[in-house]
């Protein structure tokens, strides 16, 4: 299970030398693994913590006594963590871990009527930033124990605790740490591909660079036409659609992007996505109702690459990983004034940095936006009804656009509308191709 997760991190990373740390509810008996992975040699183990010392039941706890559902709303409590002190219980919580050299035992906080206790005194947000806060100091002194005693400096992370993106950012501020990459498919929906490292490595696996993560299905055109024709929806066609999402998106429309291989992992990369304009935070609450969402975290943010410095502090060394919005940065003066609606109230930020190779579709949209308005950035979030997966099918896509009342649906090169909203002004003037 874990050595899965490492191989994971490790052979899509394209580092040399990396330290592997998995860090799980529960896998094979154990719950967090440190490993070495060295270009040429198989990935070596070099610690294991045993059931139950789980930083994943650590949080699943936290999140079923705070009233929410465990293995689904963990990402509730880490939004809602930002709004409270995370000082106030800190001592409280710490105090019931047992911090080692090297690891951390969990045993006394396993306990699901402590937090409820808590919770009879003090808020919610309180006591989700004093769990936040204690895992956050506490796996970054790990990760420092282990950076010292190896000498290596680039970490690597998989393991479903590793969606945490604000611990990864710790993780990545941690004294020693250099450069840090977190596998996509951090969850154990993953381990399928670290198992197929791992059957590699004997022949030989090298470390490489993922281009992207678009391994999913793809679907003609012509069955995305048919789809938005079966649901009786006005369309058009536009050779250059990127031009016209941005246009909607310059004009607040909100845009239901469907286009491409679908994405590896639980993000949305740009191609099962939503997008709309970040300079108003209004949209956040109307587009958490229309898709019955309850978020405590804004939407994440996808910004064309060239323009990440502009947008985030320290991210030299994560630009790679936060291709795939898994980690989060402290945003700058210009990002929190241009877009507040992707800042979130601890003035960070989970962006997905889009590159020209990766997914140049996407890319040329942002470079379209940034061309009519001097913002490089929209809104990204998953393009799905609440509680359900991403949308795969050009089917999924219409009926979740058509059930969430969503601005505009932009399928390929096709842009279709609800009939009762008419066609957005913001294509007025368009040269489209009849869609005959």
């Amino acid at each position: 299970h874990h050595p899965a997760h490492a191989a994971n991190a490790f052979y899509t990373s394209g580092f040399d030398e990396a330290l592997c740390i998995s860090i799980d509810a529960y896998g094979s008996g154990m719950t967090n693994v440190v490993a070495v992975g060295r270009r040429g040699k198989p990935i070596e183990v070099l610690h294991r913590t045993p059931y139950p010392h789980s930083f994943g039941a650590y949080y699943e706890q936290l999140t079923s006594a705070l009233g929410y559902a465990p293995n689904r709303h963990e990402g509730k409590i880490l939004g809602l963590a930002a709004y409270g002190d995370p000082e106030l219980l800190m001592d409280v919580v710490r105090a019931r871990l047992d911090e080692r050299a090297g690891e951390v035992g969990l045993r006394g906080t396993l306990n699901a009527f402590f937090p409820r206790l808590l919770s009879l005194r003090f808020t919610k947000q309180d006591i989700a930033a004093a769990y936040q806060g204690a895992m956050e100091r506490a796996v970054s002194e790990v990760v420092k124990y282990w950076v010292n005693k190896t000498g290596i400096h680039n970490i690597v992370l998989s393991g479903g605790v590793c969606a945490n993106v604000k611990l990864n950012q710790r993780i990545f501020e941690t004294e020693g740490v250099q450069k840090i990459f977190v596998h996509p498919g951090m969850g154990d929906g993953g381990l399928c591909t670290g198992a197929a490292f791992l059957l590699e490595e004997a022949q030989g696996m090298e470390p490489y660079v993922m281009e992207n993560a678009f391994l999913g299905p793809e679907y003609p055109e012509s069955e995305m036409r048919a789809a938005i024709e079966r649901a009786d929806l006005p369309y058009e066609r536009f050779d250059e659609v990127e031009e016209k999402i941005a246009d909607l998106a310059v004009s607040n429309e909100v845009v239901a992007r469907y286009n491409g291989r679908m994405e590896y992992g639980p993000r949305a990369l740009g191609n099962r996505t939503v997008l709309y304009r970040a300079a108003d935070p209004s949209v956040n609450r109307w587009l958490n109702q229309q898709l019955g969402r309850t978020e405590f975290m804004p939407f994440a943010p996808a910004t064309m690459f060239e323009q990440r410095h502009q947008n985030y502090k320290n991210i030299d060394g994560a630009e790679y990983t936060a291709q795939f919005m898994t980690i989060t940065f402290d945003c700058t003066d210009k990002m929190i004034e241009e877009n507040p609606a992707a800042v979130h109230v601890d003035g960070t930020a989970r962006p997905q940095l889009v590159t020209r190779t990766s997914n140049p579709s996407f890319y040329k949209t942002l470079d379209a936006v940034n061309r009519r308005c001097g913002v490089a950035t929209l809104i990204n979030t998953s393009y799905n009804m609440h509680e359900e997966p991403i949308v795969c099918s050009p089917d999924d896509a219409v009926r979740a656009f058509t059930e969430g009342r969503i601005g505009v649906l932009a399928m390929g090169p096709y842009l279709a509308w609800l009939p009762e909203k008419g066609r957005p002004a913001a294509l007025d003037n368009a040269e489209s191709v009849p869609s005959a």
